[in-house]
């Protein structure tokens, strides 16, 4: 018998690879907060918020990913796509579908590292 991935994996358009790395997110109404990512693929980010945002809510978000031995900054705009309370932090934990492309050198490294990590 094989088993099938969960239904919410099984719809996942993008595979994704946890992480911890800092980032910072900034309102439409440009109240920024400090975060850490939770997981991240090439259809979005997943980070950590002191608050509950509604779904649709657009933020802006730069994250600072290290992985073998490189850097990259990914910086974009993302929609709220979930919001879940992180357990045993009292964060939330958001994700965010991207809205803007990436640049081809984020992308290239998030896809490595979601290969390597998955």
């Amino acid at each position: 018998m094989v088993n099938a991935p969960p239904a919410d994996e099984a719809a996942r358009r993008y595979p994704r690879a946890r992480c911890n790395w800092r980032a910072r997110c900034v309102t439409e109404a440009k109240k920024q907060f400090a975060s850490r990512t939770v997981n991240i693929s090439l259809g979005g980010v997943a980070v950590t918020s002191p608050i509950e945002f509604p779904k649709e809510v657009m933020l802006y978000f730069e994250v600072q990913a290290i992985f073998g031995g490189r850097t990259c900054q990914i910086k974009g705009v993302g929609k709220v796509v979930h919001t879940r309370i992180q357990s045993g932090t009292g964060q939330y934990v958001i994700g965010l579908e991207y809205l803007t492309d990436l640049p081809v050198e984020a992308t290239r490294f998030i896809d490595l590292y979601v290969k390597v990590h998955e």
